[in-house]
């Protein structure tokens, strides 16, 4: 599990906010930490010295740290625009579909409509011929 995140230490010093920190070597191998709070009480806390110096290999290791990290933000940024890309080519497609939906709708109204219209035709060719028919201006098709 990464903890990179995590504080090495962690030291609390006054339920106050502090107001004034410095740090005062006292030798080569000793650094002392002078800490203020705002009620005015001084703090002085000894730094370890695994704090205060870097180990052998310290630097090699931050090195690779954030040459992981950079790698890390690279494809994190890479991947949200691949997803983009898809998101919007799924976007294309269910706009399309909605579109062809639609037109077969309107097509499959107009083929209804189409078809109300023959048969409403019909009935008026009949309602046409029954009249002609009746006033005499016509004969009925089986004295033809």
């Amino acid at each position: 599990m990464d903890r990179s995140h995590v504080p090495s230490l962690a030291q609390n010093i006054s339920s106050l906010p502090l107001s004034y920190i410095v740090p005062w070597p006292l030798s080569n191998r000793q650094l002392m930490l002078a800490a203020g709070d705002s009620a005015g009480t001084l703090h002085i806390l000894e730094i370890p010295w695994s704090l205060s110096h870097a180990s052998s290999n310290e630097l090699l290791i931050m090195e690779s740290f954030f040459d992981r990290e950079v790698k890390r933000l690279d494809f994190v940024s890479e991947r949200n625009r691949m997803r983009e890309i898809e998101k919007k080519a799924l976007d294309e497609k269910k706009a399309s579909a909605h579109d062809d939906e639609e037109e077969d709708k309107k097509n499959e109204l107009q083929k209804d409509d189409e078809e109300k219209y023959e048969l409403e035709y019909r009935d008026y060719l009949k309602l046409e011929q029954s009249l002609l028919i009746e006033l005499g201006l016509r004969q009925p098709a089986d004295e033809n």
